[in-house]
């Protein structure tokens, strides 16, 4: 688990307007996802996390893995983690449009394993 890149994220999510965020939608431009969102920090740029495609599909890659595979190996977790952390089906409905709730699951895992 990359720790350090877990923590830049869940910092930058209190950042991200709500009218901005939505886990169930990848539209370049209007509103993402968190790892969208996470494609606009500076440091995760230069470490190669890009936002590809266009509106209304986007998606992210890094070092040659697109999508979830590339949030799994930018962040070193397993698919279920990934799955946990930055699937809408995984949240109740009320708290997919929430940035603060993935902040908070960030913050959980990170507490959990330290």
């Amino acid at each position: 688990m990359n720790r350090e890149r877990l923590q830049v994220l869940a910092d930058f999510l209190l950042t991200v307007p709500v009218e901005k965020f939505d886990l169930a939608t990848w539209d370049c431009g209007t509103t993402a996802c968190a790892v969208g969102h996470a494609c606009q920090i500076p440091e995760f740029k230069k470490a190669g996390l890009r936002l590809i495609g266009g509106s209304p599909k986007c998606s992210i890659s890094f070092d040659g893995w697109y999508g979830r595979y590339a949030a799994q190996y930018f962040f070193d977790l397993t698919f279920k983690k990934i799955e946990d952390l930055f699937f809408a089906d995984t949240y109740p409905k009320e708290d997919r449009k929430n940035p603060l709730a993935v902040r908070t699951r960030i913050l959980e895992l990170l507490d959990s394993t330290a």
